[in-house]
């Protein structure tokens, strides 16, 4: 992915906040306001490719940060309405990005897409939503130049993952679909 993919002008410079109202997500103050993310005098929540999300319960919201390294934004989540946050995706460097996810039906896993082990090599990860575990990488080996899609789905059962990859020849993609646990992949 070209550098001009990941402008920097493109980046919102947001914080994460959440206001909440008199007994809607936790006991506090009618209208207080919670800083949710974290990070260096850098760090920006990323908005072009994906925006902050509720698991389906509302007790967390995963989000993308640099909030470690410039330019590399990985995946985080926070307890609501506020805590400490946890990175979910593996270390990123400078480059790096690990902003498409999708959380389970049932709230407990988060899959998303990196190239947290290789720069150029973007592939699929899943992780438990309040990161109690490390990632797994979801796809096996992909052949030389090969990437999963941005475009995944999980199963409503939250049990597989689909997703799209030429991971058996160079752009020639197919559908897979894989344990969200890990496993093998089928094609």
């Amino acid at each position: 992915m070209s550098d001009s993919f990941r402008s920097p002008r493109r980046y919102c410079r947001i914080t994460l906040a959440l206001v909440v109202s008199a007994g809607a997500l936790a006991p506090a103050a009618p209208g207080a306001v919670h800083r949710l993310s974290d990070g260096q005098s850098f760090s920006t929540i990323e908005l072009v490719y994906s925006k902050p999300a509720l698991t389906p319960d509302g007790e967390r919201v995963v989000y993308c940060q640099n909030a470690e390294t410039a330019g590399a934004f990985a995946l985080w989540s926070v307890r609501l309405p506020g805590g400490a946050p946890v990175r979910l995706s593996g270390a990123l460097a400078g480059g790096g990005l690990a902003c498409w996810f999708r959380i389970s039906p049932d709230g407990s896993q988060v899959v998303y897409m990196a190239n947290q082990d290789a720069p150029a090599t973007y592939e699929l990860y899943s992780v438990p939503v309040d990161g109690s575990a490390l990632a797994v990488k979801l796809n096996p080996a992909l052949v030389g130049n090969g990437n999963v899609s941005s475009l995944f789905e999980i199963s409503p059962d939250s049990a597989t993952v689909i997703y799209r990859a030429d991971q058996v020849a160079d752009d020639r993609f197919d559908l897979w679909t894989v344990p969200i646990g890990g496993g093998a992949a089928v094609k």
